[in-house]
């Protein structure tokens, strides 16, 4: 199992003695975590180097705003794994005070997304047709704007009643 920096700061946050995966059930042998890494990329040239030749399934975990990313470096890589994301963002966003925050987040990654595939670092799916990127960016943006205007309305409804 691959373990994102996003992921370990989420189980961390959750479980302060790292025993996350083993609480759900995972053995403890069959866990094989990356720490060296600073990048996504990094993280998947060190797991590539961790779990070669290892058999059986390899699980990725991340936040749910990262997966994306993640999941297509590893196979670019030709890492198989199955995707396990962490609602993070979307936990955030439940509560008015995370929106702005979320807005944040999701806005850096798709920067760094489109950093990625500027230098090929990401797999381009063969069924990932023009026509559903162009989707899939219309409801982002959609996403983006419900965000903010939440978040603002919010904003502005506490500075009312301040």
């Amino acid at each position: 199992m691959a373990v994102t920096e996003a992921a370990r700061r989420e189980i961390r946050a959750r479980y302060p003695q790292d025993n996350f995966l083993v609480m759900e059930g995972v053995p403890r042998e069959d866990i094989v975590a990356e720490w060296r890494s600073n990048t996504t990329r990094e993280n998947g040239i060190e797991t590539a180097r961790l779990i070669q030749g290892m058999p059986g399934k390899k699980v990725l975990l991340t936040s749910d705003f990262h997966m994306y990313r993640a999941l297509r470096v590893f196979r670019k890589l030709g890492i198989d794994v199955t995707p396990m994301p962490i609602p993070d963002v979307l936990k955030a966003s439940e509560h008015w005070n995370g929106r702005i925050s979320g807005f944040q987040t999701m806005t850096a990654e798709t920067a760094k997304i489109i950093y990625y595939k500027l230098h090929g670092w990401i797999l381009r799916c063969v069924s990932l047709r023009i026509e559903h990127l162009a989707s899939v960016m219309h409801r982002l943006v959609v996403e983006y704007r419900r965000l903010l205007t939440r978040s603002l309305l919010c904003f502005s409804l506490a500075k009312f009643f301040k």
